[in-house]
């Protein structure tokens, strides 16, 4: 019975095998995982978009993490991935400088007009 229970063993531990994930390797995630990892990428932008306006020093770290999650997930063989990398890759190196327009006139319009109406 235990040669028979060993010999069971050795040939269901031949179907299965168990290798280590490097770097190389492409990385499987669930549907899921898929989903979540999209909204990051959105999220990551978003954030991005946000520390532009502020003038932030952030905007190229936050580029950046996208690319490096880009890479991870996705082929990078593929047209549309290659065409997002170089993208995003160009915009992390222009310069961009944000020219807020001056809105003086209209709050102190609106300043005097709230005035008026506290009297």
């Amino acid at each position: 019975m235990s040669r028979g229970w060993g010999r069971l063993i050795e040939q269901l531990s031949s179907l299965i095998s168990i290798q280590r994930v490097t770097s190389e390797d492409p990385v499987l995630i669930t549907a899921q995982q898929l989903q979540g990892l999209k909204f990051n990428l959105q999220a990551q932008l978003l954030l991005a978009e946000l520390d532009l306006a502020r003038e932030g020093n952030n905007f190229a770290l936050r580029l950046n993490q996208v690319v490096v999650l880009i890479e991870k997930y996705f082929d990078q063989t593929s047209p549309p991935v290659a065409a997002i990398l170089v993208e995003l890759n160009l915009l992390g190196r222009t310069p961009v400088k944000v020219e807020y327009p001056d809105i003086s006139k209209p709050l102190e319009w609106l300043d005097v007009r709230l005035a008026a109406q506290e009297r």
